[in-house]
């Protein structure tokens, strides 16, 4: 299979989330991979909620900056 494939916010955020380390192993598998045989596609809006996701100050997984250096 060499097809392109559409990343959702979720799976971004599991990269960064510590408080689930088998979602967290399974995410960074999955995006890597996408990653290094260049099939990942994300989209501006799925950017923007992965910034809102990881730094809702209720459960930050990341800080604003920190998001911000991830998406670009």
């Amino acid at each position: 299979m060499n097809g392109k494939v559409f990343l959702d916010t979720n799976i971004l955020v599991y990269v960064y989330d510590l408080f689930d380390a088998a979602k967290q192993a399974r995410s960074i598998a999955i995006v890597d991979g996408l990653v290094r045989t260049a099939r990942a596609i994300v989209s501006t809006q799925v950017l923007g909620e992965f910034i809102a996701a990881t730094t809702w100050p209720r459960r930050q997984l990341l800080s604003a900056e920190e998001a911000i250096e991830r998406v670009f």
